[in-house]
């Protein structure tokens, strides 16, 4: 890529040397939004998509086609040579505007494929959807890289040490959204109030970058600032309602209780009438009160072993097939393995019914990964309950192989008994 020079362009504020550190700024901010709304999307679509893993691919595929067509193509269709500072000062106003609209997309996406949440997806609208609610955002995005090439251009005597300059800044920016997103704001934050602080920033440096560049009036720079003041404190009052009423729209003809968001992925709870239905990436785990369930997940295997003492159970825990494990006089120990802890803290939270189970004293509970919990125990079962969800995905596939099932026989006492479920139907 070529940084045409701009050094005959006027530099306002030259003689203030802050402000040659600050309009570099914006460089590293495409970087740190590009990956945190990257992350985020990754994390949203996996919703739609049921946690299909394999959309990643054409996720991410069509994140750089688009961002490769705007540094390129956008670029070249509309060249800015006069004034770039002010030009990536209006992109970063415009991707602050694209960032809620795309939430809003993501989530209202099965409205147009007249889907219902849950259903798994074909090839065909993964392919569509993710092409659709990437496009505005990597356009975008991948023309402001090419504005900040010619931004810098005018501050170094070399084209090269103008290009390594924005591929340093730009890179330290990316690695500082991503370390900030995945270790950090993700704990706190969902993804919806993620995109808006970014937003928020992208506001803050597009005004800044303009009134620079622009030469605005201190009246001009008073107003500007009052204005992101404005928009941050709209954004933090209006964040939670934005992210309910975003979800409404996902989750149509369902009461949503609540959505977290978790290093494991998204959590959703909602209500059906008296049902509570927890939904883990999109797709549904348990669904509270469902005797019938738990009784069939729970009854059949323990009623084939003579004397269940010592139970391993795998799932399903929250959705009432401890209070079934616990009936039997026999069992003494029940270990409860729990992928996501977050699982047991809403369980508890909005099952008021199922929390003396999970509170017993005979239940033992381990948040971690099932194969690496067996790895590691020594511990012989009577009994082994497998109650996740069929195999739709990468990750619960792995619950379903035959060296899983090795690994499980291996902890099954004389006599044990090993029990999952699968859907069937009549063909």
């Amino acid at each position: 890529m070529r940084f045409k020079s701009l050094k005959s362009q006027s530099s306002p504020f030259r003689k203030y040397p802050v402000f040659k550190t600050l309009r570099t700024l914006p460089v590293g901010l495409l970087g740190f939004s590009a990956t945190m709304t990257q992350i985020i999307f990754l994390r949203e679509l996996m919703v739609t998509f049921a946690g299909n893993e394999l959309s990643i691919a054409v996720i991410l595929g069509s994140w750089l086609l688009w961002t490769a067509a705007g540094s390129g193509f956008v670029d070249r269709l509309i060249p800015v040579q006069k004034n770039p500072g002010a030009a990536l000062g209006i992109v970063q106003l415009l991707l602050s505007l694209i960032l809620p609209l795309s939430i809003v997309f993501m989530r209202g996406s099965f409205l147009f494929f007249n889907r219902t949440p849950g259903e798994i997806l074909g090839i065909l609208p993964i392919i569509w959807i993710s092409l659709l609610a990437t496009l505005p955002f990597c356009l975008l995005s991948g023309w402001g890289f090419a504005l900040s090439g010619r931004m810098i251009s005018s501050l170094k005597t070399e084209e090269s040490e103008a290009i390594n300059f924005v591929y340093q800044r730009e890179a330290a920016g990316a690695a500082l959204g991503g370390f900030l997103v995945s270790l950090i704001l993700l704990k706190f934050w969902s993804g919806s109030s993620i995109l808006l602080f970014v937003s928020v920033l992208n506001v803050f440096s597009g005004l800044f970058l303009i009134a620079l560049y622009r030469n605005f009036s201190r009246r001009k720079q008073l107003a500007a600032a009052i204005l992101a003041i404005l928009i941050t404190g709209i954004v933090i009052t209006e964040a939670s309602d934005f992210q309910m009423g975003t979800l409404r729209l996902f989750w149509r003809n369902q009461d949503v209780l609540a959505s977290k968001d978790t290093f494991y992925g998204n959590i959703t709870i909602t209500r059906s009438g008296e049902q509570v239905n927890f939904y883990e990436n999109g797709l549904l785990s348990f669904s509270v009160p469902d005797p019938l369930g738990a009784e069939e997940a729970t009854q059949f295997a323990l009623l084939e072993h003579p004397n269940p003492r010592r139970i391993l159970l795998i799932g399903g825990g929250v959705g009432g097939r401890l209070e079934k494990i616990l009936m039997y006089p026999s069992v003494y120990a029940v270990d409860y393995v729990e992928l996501n802890p977050a699982v047991i803290s809403l369980g508890k939270q909005f099952i008021p019914s199922g929390k003396p189970a999970l509170l017993n004293p005979m239940v033992h509970i381990y948040t971690t990964v099932a194969r690496l919990f067996l790895e590691r125990t020594r511990t012989l079962y009577d009994v082994i309950i497998l109650d996740m969800p069929p195999p739709y995905t990468a990750q619960l596939n792995r619950l379903y192989t035959v060296s899983f099932f090795r690994n499980v026989s291996g902890h099954l006492s004389k006599g044990g008994v090993f029990s999952f479920g699968l859907p069937g139907s009549e063909n």
